[in-house]
């Protein structure tokens, strides 16, 4: 199995996008606003590399669990503090890239197991 190859390229791009998102988060010390922005781009860009039938469900139950468990378990317990928090306590750009993280999660998984991707069309 090689990640690299062109059949495997949904996983490598975005994979690097998030990985890029992660470094201007901890290098560029770039708004709240900014990081959001740039995460819904690099949303935008992973999507249109390619999307599966019913990703967007996957994205979607991201987004939900993710804001769950940032906003509603964090008033139980919250042991990391945000400076830039202006959703409930967490900055905007939090769900969103626990709503990324499951796509790539699934695209990962789905690609070491062998899985044969079917367009949304």
């Amino acid at each position: 199995m090689d990640l690299f190859s062109k059949e495997n390229g949904n996983v490598v791009v975005p994979l690097a996008l998030f990985l890029v998102f992660f470094i201007f988060k901890a290098f560029a010390q770039m708004s709240e606003f900014w990081l959001t922005i740039i995460a819904l781009l690099f949303c935008v860009l992973i999507f249109k590399v390619q999307i599966h039938k019913n990703e967007y469900k996957v994205f979607l139950l991201g987004l939900l669990i993710g804001s769950f468990i940032e906003i509603v378990l964090g008033l139980i317990s919250r042991k990391q503090f945000w400076d830039d928090a202006s959703l409930f306590g967490i900055p905007f750009w939090l769900p969103i890239a626990w709503a990324i993280g499951f796509v790539i999660i699934t695209r990962v998984g789905m690609t070491i197991e062998g899985f044969k991707w079917e367009e949304n069309k």
